[in-house]
């Protein structure tokens, strides 16, 4: 979900997944007449330990008396992660398959985030 969405402290991540998903999108179009199907799949919030991790290493480096900026408090999104099985499903189905759509995205609670994340940033004005 990095690849489409913007998460605050880690917009080097966010960047190089974003990078994933313009290649991809290039090479769904690049590809398409040689009769090559592109299909990306993007996790949401799994526990799968990776996001825990994550959160661990960034207050690991923090020093909240030197910060000019506070970090935010993930424990509660942490919390409310989803069993990785739904995501290897998903996998296990699409990889394979000769007809599935270009993204899929899950759980559906992600795909519904990120779709509104993005029309609010075309109506955002600074």
């Amino acid at each position: 979900m990095a690849g489409i969405l913007k998460v605050p402290f880690v917009g080097t991540y966010c960047a190089t997944k974003h990078a994933i998903e313009a290649i991809a999108w290039t090479m769904k179009e690049e590809l398409e007449p040689y009769g090559v199907k592109v299909a990306t799949i993007n996790p949401g919030d799994f526990q799968t330990g990776f996001n825990d991790t994550g959160a661990e290493s960034m207050y690991q480096w923090s020093d909240p008396g030197k910060s000019l900026i506070k970090l935010p408090d993930y424990r509660d999104a942490l919390s409310h992660q989803h069993d990785p099985q739904e995501m290897i499903d998903i996998m296990v189905e699409v990889i394979p398959s000769d007809h599935h759509r270009y993204r899929t995205v899950k759980p559906d609670e992600t795909a519904d985030m990120m779709k509104q994340f993005q029309a609010n940033e075309w109506k955002a004005e600074l």
